[in-house]
């Protein structure tokens, strides 16, 4: 019974092998009538695609020789072109040459022309001299006819000559009235015209000098009040500057001495000022004495204490910060952000602490050998960070 209930076990799984190799061999046709089916209509589909290609060599070589055929036509109009245009090229040189030649004749007419112009200038100008030799002769024949007239009452005129007339007689007769007249001594004709013009010019100058000593005087006058104007206004901008000086000094170094002098006994309009200062805990005797940092500093304070007086808007410095310390460039840019609300400032400067007390920086950089580029950064919170450092 128990071999019977394995030959049956064993047959059910032979059976069950069975109907699975029969199931993937199903399967395995099922896909094999797909691909046969995928590749029948990749056939044709191919198919489909040579006959187009086919139509479409057969147009593109109908358009081949339809082209080639316009080639043709193309390649016989420039061969006729070609002979135009070498005709034309010898055409060029015969109207070339036949320039030259005319070039030739025209330089040729042209120096005869100068030629004929230097001869028609050669008798203009003697005709012209010709003229004026015969305007002289007709003045001096026209001065000698009123000279006659005047000096001896004879009328000179175009007549036949006097077969009776002396020439010697006259020469004679003429010198003896010449000497009777030199006898009398110089007649001036003319002496009341002279004494009027010269008396009319006199006048005239001595109104003249008038006028230059009332104008004198009042220049002098102007000058005088220009002078005392001027004085006051120097001695009222000086006081003022000479306050500011001071208090932007103290300002700068914490306190020290500075002072502006005025020399005595000399005019204050062409004046020399004395320039004192003294940092706190320094007794200098000259300026000479201060360091460079110090001396820069006392004259950007005089720069401060002048700019007080009359602001302006607009101001540039140049550098004026190169050589002070750190400390000295803060209280600079401190003083700058001051007047910076009435006062544009432009600074020059390589000062690390100075442009970061700037609202705006503009640099020059050359990315490119040969070209310049200009940078600008602005800064918008410049005063606070300056507060905070």
């Amino acid at each position: 019974m128990q071999n019977i209930e394995k030959e049956t076990i064993s047959a059910s799984e032979k059976v069950h092998h069975i109907q699975v190799k029969v199931a993937e061999m199903s399967s395995e046709f099922n896909g094999s009538e797909r691909q046969r089916d995928s590749v029948r209509e990749q056939i044709q589909s191919t198919q489909k695609m040579i006959e187009q290609r086919d139509r479409e060599n057969a147009q593109a070589f109908k358009e081949i020789e339809e082209l080639n055929q316009v080639n043709k036509e193309y390649n016989e109009r420039i061969g006729h072109m070609q002979e135009k245009l070498q005709e034309a090229k010898e055409k060029l040189e015969e109207l070339e040459d036949e320039q030259y030649n005319v070039n030739v004749q025209t330089d040729e007419q042209e120096k005869e022309i100068r030629e004929y112009r230097k001869q028609a200038e050669q008798q203009n100008q003697a005709i012209h001299e010709a003229d004026l030799r015969l305007s002289e002769l007709r003045m001096k024949r026209d001065s000698l006819t009123a000279q006659m007239q005047e000096e001896y009452e004879f009328k000179l005129t175009r007549q036949p000559k006097d077969p009776d007339f002396n020439i010697e007689q006259a020469r004679e007769k003429t010198r003896e009235i010449r000497e009777h007249i030199k006898k009398m001594g110089p007649v001036n004709l003319l002496a009341l015209k002279e004494y009027e013009a010269e008396k009319e010019r006199f006048d005239f100058l001595s109104s003249q000098r008038d006028d230059l000593l009332k104008a004198k005087g009042d220049l002098a006058e102007t000058i005088n009040i220009i002078n005392n104007t001027a004085k006051e206004k120097l001695e009222e901008t000086f006081t003022d500057i000479q306050k500011n000086f001071t208090q932007v000094f103290q300002n700068f170094f914490h306190g020290g001495r500075a002072n502006l002098v005025l020399r005595e006994g000399e005019d204050p309009l062409d004046i020399n000022v004395d320039i004192y200062a003294a940092p706190a805990g320094k007794k200098p005797a000259s300026l000479q004495l201060l360091s460079g940092g110090e001396k820069s500093l006392t004259a950007v304070s005089l720069l401060f204490a002048i700019y007080l007086v009359k602001p302006s808007p607009f101001c540039i410095f140049d550098e004026v910060d190169a050589p002070l310390d750190d400390k000295n460039v803060q209280r600079f840019a401190t003083a700058l952000n001051e007047l910076s609300d009435g006062t544009q400032f432009i600074i020059v400067t390589h000062n690390k602490l100075t442009m970061r007390s700037a609202k705006q920086l503009y640099g020059v950089t050359m990315e490119q050998e040969g070209v310049s580029k200009v940078v600008s950064v602005k800064f918008e919170n410049a005063e606070q960070y300056v507060e905070q450092e």
